[in-house]
């Protein structure tokens, strides 16, 4: 093999592992912001979360989607908020002629 053929192969390789270091960058800095099913908005591309995410238009629904600007990069992102909502409820201990009426109901 000549010294030509070597330099090509070594320099492939090189750019190969440049890129697949670079995939590695870009995945590890992804999986260190957490973006998804948070508190706050937070942006994707910089991890800045916005502490008045109450505060941005939605809209009416349960479930929609904003475009955003980040405060911070200045880089465009999508939000989607979800709401959710739970009930309660407990019982009266205390009215005895609530229970008596709520069982003659049932007869």
């Amino acid at each position: 093999m000549g010294s030509l053929e070597t330099s090509r192969r070594s320099g492939k390789r090189r750019n190969d592992v440049n890129e697949i270091e670079k995939i590695k960058i870009t995945k590890v800095a992804k999986a260190t912001i957490a973006h998804e099913f948070t508190m706050n908005i937070t942006c994707p591309w910089c991890g800045h979360e916005n502490s008045d995410s109450w505060e941005v238009d939605f809209g009416s629904g349960t479930s929609e989607i904003a475009r955003l600007d980040c405060a911070k990069c200045e880089k465009i992102f999508l939000a989607t908020r979800l709401v959710t909502v739970d009930y309660s409820t407990e019982r009266i201990e205390d009215d005895e002629d609530e229970e008596e009426q709520s069982g003659a109901d049932k007869a």
